[in-house]
């Protein structure tokens, strides 16, 4: 019997991938590197700043790479402030709620910004 169900929060509850994609493109640019959507999607999507960082700017020392990461998210929630729920997520979100299911969300998302995104899509209060 169905008990729980767990979310993904990028591109599940909202399509981040534009603005990670966006703020990509401009932190690398700062290093002289030009990315294309196809290198976004093969070599940074759905992987954790460490490890983008590790592999794409391997001189980094890990406090600056962990500075990198850090100025990645704060820009990222600047831009975040436009995310939307995706199509079908509050019919989704009644139907758990309908069989009384449990929810709750994972993500590679450090949890500032996984909070962050839950508060601007008003979703605070919706998963445990």
């Amino acid at each position: 019997m169905l008990t729980a169900i767990l979310f993904d929060l990028d591109g599940t509850l909202a399509n981040t991938d534009p603005l990670h994609y966006q703020v990509w493109q401009d932190i690398l640019r700062n290093y002289g590197l030009e990315i294309d959507e196809i290198f976004y999607q093969t070599q940074i999507s759905g992987r954790t700043n460490q490890e983008i960082i590790r592999d794409i700017l391997p001189s980094l020392s890990l406090e600056a790479a962990q500075q990198l990461a850090e100025h990645k998210e704060a820009l990222f929630r600047q831009l975040g402030l436009q995310l939307k729920p995706l199509p079908g997520l509050t019919k989704m979100l009644a139907w758990t709620e309908e069989l009384r299911l449990k929810r709750a969300v994972v993500t590679n998302a450090p949890a500032p910004n996984a909070q962050f995104m839950l508060s601007v899509l008003g979703l605070s209060d919706t998963f445990e």
